[in-house]
């Protein structure tokens, strides 16, 4: 499933507000909370999700993260 990016703020936005990472089927994201209080995500390549998750989730402070992208 190719979830639009408008629909992921909005779950973001609703749901999640303090997330710095997100999944939906195979697309992840990372979440950047600005401090004027905006929000900016980014879409993981595919071989970023495949390959280098542990390590960006890592990187993210988000280690216990890794069991839910395998």
């Amino acid at each position: 499933m190719n979830f639009p990016v408008r629909s992921a703020m909005n779950v973001i936005e609703l749901g999640f507000p303090n997330v710095r990472v997100m999944r939906i089927d195979d697309t992840v994201w990372s979440v950047v909370h600005l401090d004027d209080g905006a929000m900016e995500i980014e879409q993981w390549p595919y071989r970023r999700v495949k390959y280098h998750a542990e390590e960006w989730l890592d990187s993210l402070g988000c280690q216990d993260a890794v069991r839910h992208l395998t």
